[in-house]
């Protein structure tokens, strides 16, 4: 095995504390140099070199950091001490308790281990009132989070301190409670490891798990769930619940079970209880609402994220995304035209291309519903060419939609739009080669070019694209408009009103209805 390079792990460790870690730790090594205690000065001034230097060598670090009277060996055994302290910080409860950084089950099960270790020490000392009192406390709290190892140690402690005092009778009661507690833990290893078996299975090349695997595997969670008290099994029971119901299209069913989910997570059950989780489980029913087409429900969803979402983060992005889907659907384009330059501004957005880009399609797509087409071919000609750090759908939507615009504009006469069409049919007919498209895509990308070689003729390319139309308007997964997409107007609807000389009703498509077993 190769060697560690020890300094190098104690600067990888120092690198990842937050500002308020680095801080607490700067004044405990300060406050010990102040009362004397000795060595701790030392790390003091190779930590402030670190930070000063980030890449400084070993030899930078002995020059620079008042340590160059040490020997090799000693600095060696400098930067172990200094790695062990360094982990001792993580530990802090000061750290640990930080708000937002740890969710409460790892909270409570870093409490519940130095509570244990803590009952040891006393008791060993003969303190065994105290003892006793922290291995409660452990057995109360690993019960709600649903910690059995924790609790089986814990219990076995107690069991073991009350035997030489109050004789087998108290013994025998701790015995049965370690019983339920360890057919607990494994009823609790069981649900784990086939939910696991299943994620794994989907993990696989080839078929993977059918929706039988799916319920199979909800049912044995919800029969270990009843069967045992446990909570963590029903959540992952709800997880798949929610992810088939949404995959068959059923999003009704869908939608309750995710309802459930998020109230588990938020009440009902403790071990399932983060930050983290709430806001995937509320993630996906804005998702299955919009399917459903609840925009305000989907509103209400993304407002209840946005209290627990940190903000620049991918999550928030969503947020921001599918508020913006809502808002294009319930009509708001005044309210789109105020809010999308300042998601343009927010630091996330400005740092990634594939958040600026998507924000900036949408605000050329405004200008397009607004009838604003030369505003929106001006958007949208700086952002069409194929960027790999642009996803698939997005690149679609920048392109369709600038050809869409010079289509509403292509009889004014002006070269810049022919030129603009022709960029933009040109990239879409690289994505249609090169991309996974579903059908309705290249339904899409076929008609753009059939529009094209009728010169914008809509009335006559309405006789020969008759079939194509009538497929977009279908239920079929691959055919049917989807509202977490490009087509924030959907493409049959334009094609339609350009071609009846009708002004166009941005009307939603309904939701899918289920698929048939």
């Amino acid at each position: 095995m190769k060697k560690m390079d020890r300094l190098a792990e104690v600067k990888t460790i120092y690198a990842q504390l937050s500002k308020a870690e680095k801080e607490l730790l700067h004044a405990q090594l300060k406050g010990f140099e102040e009362i004397g205690v000795r060595g701790y000065e030392h790390i003091y001034k190779v930590l402030i070199e670190i930070d000063r230097n980030p890449r400084a060598s070993r030899k930078e670090i002995l020059s620079s950091a008042d340590v160059s009277s040490m020997t090799t060996g000693e600095f060696n055994a400098l930067i172990l001490r200094m790695k062990g302290y360094l982990l001792e910080h993580l530990h802090l409860d000061v750290n640990i308790e930080r708000p937002g950084v740890y969710n409460n089950r790892f909270r409570t099960e870093v409490s519940n281990g130095k509570k244990i270790d803590q009952a040891r020490i006393l008791m060993d000392r003969g303190i065994n009132g105290q003892g006793r009192k922290l291995l409660e406390e452990v057995v109360s709290r690993s019960e709600k989070y649903e910690l059995f190892d924790q609790m089986t140690a814990a219990l076995k402690l107690l069991g073991f301190s009350y035997s030489t005092e109050k004789g087998l009778r108290t013994y025998k009661r701790y015995e049965g409670y370690i019983k339920e507690a360890k057919a607990k833990r494994d009823a609790y290893d069981r649900a784990t490891e086939i939910y696991a078996a299943l994620r794994m299975n989907e993990a696989r090349a080839g078929a993977g798990p059918d929706d039988t695997d799916y319920e199979k595997t909800a049912e044995e969670l919800e029969k270990i769930s009843k069967n045992f008290g446990l909570l963590y099994p029903s959540y992952l029971a709800l997880t798949l619940k929610t992810e088939n119901h949404s995959r068959r299209s059923e999003f009704r069913k869908a939608e309750n079970a995710c309802i459930k989910l998020t109230e588990t997570i938020r009440a009902q059950a403790a071990a399932a209880q983060s930050e983290q989780r709430l806001s995937i489980a509320l993630l996906k029913l804005a998702e299955i609402q919009l399917q459903l087409r609840k925009f305000e429900a989907t509103e209400q969803t993304l407002n209840e994220l946005r209290k627990i979402l940190k903000r620049n983060s991918f999550e928030s992005y969503l947020v921001n995304k599918y508020n913006c889907l809502v808002h294009f659907y319930s009509g708001n384009i005044e309210l789109l035209n105020v809010e999308l330059p300042k998601i343009l501004k927010s630091k996330y957005t400005l740092r990634l291309p594939y958040a600026s880009v998507l924000f900036h399609f949408y605000l050329g797509v405004n200008q397009f519903i607004s009838g604003n087409y030369k505003g929106s071919l001006k958007i949208l000609s700086d952002e069409t060419d194929i960027d790999q750090s642009v996803d698939t759908d997005t690149a679609i939507g920048q392109n369709l939609f600038l050809f869409m615009s010079a289509a509403e504009l292509i009889g004014n006469g002006e070269a810049e739009v022919s030129e603009q069409a022709e960029k933009a049919l040109k990239n879409l007919e690289t994505i249609y080669e090169t991309a996974t498209l579903r059908k309705r895509d290249k339904i899409i990308i076929r008609l753009m070019k059939r529009i094209k070689s009728q010169e914008f003729d809509f009335k006559k390319t309405a006789g020969l694209v008759k079939d194509s139309i009538k497929r977009l308007d279908n239920a079929d997964p691959e055919l049917r408009w989807e509202p977490i997409s490009y087509e924030i107007v959907p493409i049959d609807r334009w094609f339609k009103s350009k071609s009846s000389g009708r002004k166009l009703k941005l009307k939603v498509p309904p939701a899918p209805k289920p698929e048939k077993k």
